[in-house]
């Protein structure tokens, strides 16, 4: 599962500092109105604060052995193909005893680790409560996760909705998992595609 082409952490927040800085500190220097120099000088320190996040983000992770490296994107696509499996799971409001047993294996055979019963009930009923924020969450952490395990999580999900004979009620939570994963609408459709 290791393909080390994922984004450097820490890059969002520097395009937003160079973003704010380009702006603001021309705009800061040509500003003969004291009144417009306070707000511009606003856009400034935002800018260098999203200059320190984004530097500390990524020394964090550019400082780190390859084991450590490797433990970072592990502990993401934990994460994710974990409630990526619990929002296909959950979308129709049951959670089976089928569910939890595919789930369970799943996370062992990817992890070599096991996952507690009483975990995935605690997760489902939140993300039952509130499967937006759980997409949001995904999306916002998903150039954490390697593609190679991306694809892997996509294929996981929807071999979940074939067991359950409900691919095509499904596909449409399966397409909004894999918009948030960023994986490409031909791979989705070549997956899909083998079960008919």
């Amino acid at each position: 599962m290791r393909n080390k082409k994922i984004k450097a952490p820490g890059m969002p927040a520097l395009i937003v500092a160079i973003v704010l800085g380009a702006v603001s500190i021309p705009a800061l220097l040509i500003s003969t109105d004291p009144n417009l120099s306070r707000k511009v000088f606003i856009l400034v320190l935002g800018a260098v604060f999203a200059l320190g996040v984004g530097v500390v983000q990524f020394l964090s992770y550019a400082l780190r052995s390859e084991r450590g490296k490797q433990e970072y994107r592990d502990k993401w696509a934990t994460r994710a193909l974990f409630h990526s499996l619990l929002m296909i799971a959950v979308s129709d409001g049951k959670l089976t005893d089928e569910d939890v047993s595919y789930i369970k294996k799943v996370y062992s055979k990817t992890f070599n680790k096991n996952i507690d019963e009483k975990e995935i009930f605690k997760i489902a009923d939140q993300i039952y409560s509130n499967p937006k924020v759980f997409l949001k969450d995904i999306k916002l952490y998903s150039n954490r996760i390697e593609p190679l395990m991306r694809e892997h999580i996509i294929k996981s999900c929807i071999r979940l909705a074939d067991e359950r004979k409900d691919v095509d009620s499904l596909s449409k939570d399966i397409k909004k998992l894999a918009k948030n994963l960023f994986i490409k609408t031909e791979f989705l459709d070549t997956e899909l595609m083998k079960l008919k």
